[in-house]
């Protein structure tokens, strides 16, 4: 009949499903921190923060002073959170990032897929996804035939400090500093001087925005092109503003 179909490429919000592992799913950065008065040898178990899945691993400690920058003491932390540190004096906050599945699950699932929402910063995250779907439709038909377009719904995960696998080697490239001794911004803007804590969170703001444009939409464009597919995407929308809303659009057929 001359007729072309569209696709809905989840079950519902957001992408994602039952096919959807924690290693691919969505990831946030939580912080806990103590703090310290006294100088000398300090030895402490540092608590994981509250809130934490099954998936996590740490990504830096902090020691941060009542002025100027914090010092990087990561390697002083063993795998089970005990800091073994000397303090010098003055008051400390020690703080200990770590990144984990926000365990967030899909909205409104049809049964059979409900799931784990996917890591929207990850390439892998996308095309595990994507490349789960289309083989399912190809093993029921010979080809996509008049199956032309997917449609990708919009970028709706909670609000959080996101984080994905990667993202300070993938900021470093943008951005050509280290944004470890700067976390403390995400959470506490007062930590640091202002406007090196402005410029820092635009900085963090811009590296999430661009990781979800380059890893998610055009991974799954160009995925879908490869198989004669077009994608249409709501992709300037979300929950609160993290994506450059034209950008994102930009990267949809």
């Amino acid at each position: 009949l001359g007729l072309e179909l569209g696709l809905f490429a989840s079950s519902i919000w957001n992408a994602g499903g039952s096919w959807i592992k924690p290693e691919n799913a969505s990831q946030r950065l939580l912080c806990r921190q103590i703090s310290v008065t006294s100088a000398g040898r300090l030895q402490v178990t540092i608590p994981l923060p509250e809130g934490m899945t099954a998936r996590w691993k740490d990504v830096a400690v902090l020691a941060v002073p009542a002025s100027g920058p914090a010092v990087d003491i990561s390697e002083r932390m063993d795998s089970r959170g005990r800091l073994d540190w000397d303090a010098p004096a003055g008051g400390w906050r020690i703080m200990r990032f770590v990144a984990g599945n926000t365990g967030q699950m899909l909205e409104c699932p049809s049964p059979n897929s409900n799931g784990l929402v996917i890591d929207h910063l990850s390439r892998e995250a996308a095309t595990v996804d994507m490349s789960y779907i289309l083989d399912r439709l190809l093993s029921v038909r010979k080809s996509l035939d008049a199956l032309k377009t997917f449609m990708l719904d919009s970028y709706e995960v909670r609000e959080a400090i996101d984080w994905t696998d990667g993202f300070i080697d993938a900021f470093r490239t943008r951005h050509g500093y280290d944004p470890v001794p700067y976390l403390p911004a995400l959470f506490e803007p007062a930590a640091l001087d202002a406007a090196i804590a402005g410029r820092f969170l635009y900085d963090y703001r811009k590296t999430v925005s661009d990781l979800i444009i380059e890893n998610h939409f055009r991974t799954v464009r160009d995925l879908l092109n490869r198989r004669g597919v077009r994608l249409l995407a709501e992709a300037g929308h979300g929950g609160y503003a993290r994506v450059d809303a034209l950008k994102a659009l930009g990267s949809a057929d």
